[in-house]
């Protein structure tokens, strides 16, 4: 069933504004776009909703016991990336460390798996307390907070800094516009 598009905001990746209800999640709905066939959440979250929400002590005592937390999750995500990367890339080297970015990196276990295998790697977090649990996992600072205005605009200074690859999961369906 498509919903009227006046309901929804168009879809963050391609615009388009027709999506597909998929079903019904507590106070609203997994809705996917029918052109570029993202799936996010509607009523799409506000910037304050988001800090609010990926901050609250619920969430983090959830996400610390979910099935998609510790190192295993991490390094198998990382793994099937590096093997995607090399499958479309193969010709990819660098004389030295390759730098990675992850925007939304949460407690930082991508990055630990990546820094495993000897990357540069930085992140990018709203929740403080992720970023100072991230920071505590990798043993140095290299996550940063993520601050917006009251139009939903980064107002944090992004690392100034050349990246080999930036990584975004579970980010995307939470682009503000």
């Amino acid at each position: 069933m498509n919903e009227p598009t006046s309901s929804l905001i168009d879809c963050p990746i391609c615009t388009a504004p027709v999506y597909k209800t998929l079903h019904k999640v507590q106070d609203g709905k997994l809705m996917k776009c029918t052109t570029c066939k993202l799936v996010s959440y509607s009523p799409r979250p506000s910037a304050s909703d988001l800090e609010e929400y990926y901050s609250s002590t619920k969430y983090r005592k959830e996400y610390e016991v979910g099935e998609m937390t510790g190192s295993e999750f991490a390094n198998n995500r990382y793994h099937q990336f590096i093997r995607t990367l090399l499958k479309y890339y193969p010709n990819l080297e660098y004389p030295g460390k390759l730098k990675l970015l992850d925007f939304g990196c949460g407690t930082g276990d991508f990055l630990l798996a990546s820094k495993k295998d000897s990357w540069t790697v930085r992140g990018l977090e709203v929740a403080d307390s992720a970023v100072d649990k991230a920071n505590q996992l990798l043993g140095q600072t290299c996550v940063s907070s993520i601050n917006f205005d009251s139009t939903g605009q980064i107002t944090s200074h992004l690392p100034v800094e050349d990246f080999h690859i930036v990584t975004s999961y579970h980010v995307i369906e939470h682009v503000l516009r």
